[in-house]
C-alpha cells in the first residue's frame, strides 16, 4: 500500500493531518451520552438524529465531510432510500448540512476552505492511498488561484462538480503508485498525498491531452493551466 511504503517519515501524519483539520473545524459542545450510542440512537427521530451526530461530529468519530456510508452505521432501522431522502431533505433547508457534489456532504458550519472541501470530496470517492494531488494543483504558485484540482488515481477517470466550491478532475493512470512513493509528499493542510514539482510538470506532459478530452466531455469550463514551462524537470 502507498501510504505504508512512502516516506517513513510520513507514516503517522494521515491521522496527525486529520487531527489538526478536525480541530480547527472545532466548536464549543457537548460530549453525546453513552447511552445514545449504537442501538439506542434508534429512539431518537432520525432527523434529530443527524442534527445530534452532526453537532457532536468530533465526539462520534464522524468527518465533517462525509458520504452515506460514513452515517449508515447510525440508521440501520432506515431503508438506504430513506435515508438519501432525509439527507437531501436537510441538505434543501441547510440547517445543519449541505451537499458538496452528489452523493457527498458537509457539516454547514464547517470552516474550511473550498480547497479543503474538494480534497476530502475526492477522497471520500477515490480513497487517499489510490490518488495524489497534481499538475498545478500541487504547485505552491497555483494555491490560491485556481476552483480547479486535479488528481491522478489507478482508479477510474472523474469529474467532480460542486456548485459551492468548484471542480476536481481525477485522471487515471496504469503506473502503480507504489513506484511513486518518492515523488510524492504528505500536505499537511489538504490532508492528501501530493506529487513534488518535477513529477507534477511530469504527470502534466504525459496526461493533459488525456485531461482536457475528459473535461471537455464533462463540459467543465474551467482552464488547465499549461505547467510545461515552468523548468522543474
Amino acid at each position: 500500500m502507498l501510504k505504508s511504503e512512502a516516506h517513513t517519515s510520513h507514516a503517522g501524519v494521515s491521522e496527525t493531518a486529520r487531527s489538526a483539520l478536525h480541530s480547527r473545524d472545532a466548536k464549543e459542545t457537548s460530549m453525546p451520552s453513552r447511552a445514545l450510542t449504537g442501538n439506542a440512537l434508534t429512539l431518537v427521530r432520525p432527523s434529530d438524529r443527524l442534527r445530534m451526530l452532526i453537532k457532536n461530529r468530533q465526539a462520534f468519530g464522524l468527518d465533517p465531510v462525509f458520504n452515506h456510508n460514513d452515517i449508515r452505521h447510525w440508521f440501520k432501522d432506515m431503508s438506504d432510500t430513506a435515508l438519501r431522502v432525509m439527507v437531501n431533505r436537510h441538505c434543501a433547508k441547510g440547517d445543519v448540512i449541505s451537499a458538496v457534489c452528489h452523493g457527498v456532504y458537509q457539516a454547514i458550519d464547517l470552516a474550511w476552505s473550498s480547497r479543503q472541501i474538494l480534497v476530502a470530496a475526492a477522497l471520500k470517492l477515490r480513497g487517499e492511498d489510490s490518488t495524489y494531488l497534481t499538475m498545478h494543483s500541487a504547485l505552491t504558485e497555483f494555491k490560491n488561484s485556481q476552483n480547479l484540482l486535479v488528481f491522478i488515481t489507478t482508479g477510474r477517470n472523474f469529474i467532480l462538480k460542486s456548485e459551492p466550491h468548484g471542480v476536481v478532475a481525477i485522471k487515471h493512470t496504469q503506473v502503480p503508485l507504489t513506484k511513486l512513493r518518492k515523488s510524492l509528499i504528505w500536505d499537511t493542510e489538504l490532508s492528501c498525498y501530493k506529487a513534488i514539482d518535477q513529477q507534477a510538470v511530469f504527470d502534466y506532459q504525459r496526461h493533459h491531452l488525456g485531461l482536457k478530452s475528459l473535461m471537455r466531455e464533462a463540459g467543465v469550463g474551467e482552464e488547465l493551466p499549461d505547467i510545461s514551462q515552468l523548468g522543474v524537470c
